[in-house]
């Protein structure tokens, strides 16, 4: 059997990545289908890449914290010891209401782009003709 496009071949090995990465068994794929090389190996190599991508931003985000989590205790525990734990529950309310306004404004942002990329796509340009 062949697919009769590109798209459809990649979400086929695509398909196919996920069952085996979620424990399956990727045969039923290679039994049923004949598949150019070069695409499986670029869907393959898509797919890695992401991955390198989450580990990345995985990697980033624990270094990050293994930096802040730390000194945030310290600091927290020198409030304690002073008496100062009035103090730091302030800091602490203040940073949170930033974080809040923070937040709402990342949320707007990217439903404003998600808006955008919808009106500009050719399925809402032929539905508003």
């Amino acid at each position: 059997m062949y697919f009769k496009d590109q798209q459809t071949t990649e979400r086929a090995v695509e398909e196919s990545i996920k069952q085996v990465s979620d424990g399956g068994d990727a045969a039923p794929l290679t039994s049923k289908v004949e598949l150019a090389e070069d695409t499986v190996v670029d869907v393959i190599n898509k797919h890695r890449m992401g991955l390198k991508k989450k580990l990345r931003k995985l990697v980033a985000v624990t270094k990050r914290k293994a930096v802040v989590e730390p000194k945030y205790e310290e600091w927290k525990e020198i409030f304690g010891k002073c008496g100062e734990d009035m103090e730091w529950e302030e800091i602490e309310k203040e940073a949170d209401v930033e974080l809040r306004i923070l937040w709402r404004q990342v949320t707007n942002f990217f439903k404003t782009k998600v808006i955008k990329a919808v009106e500009s796509h050719d399925v809402i340009k032929d539905i508003q003709r």
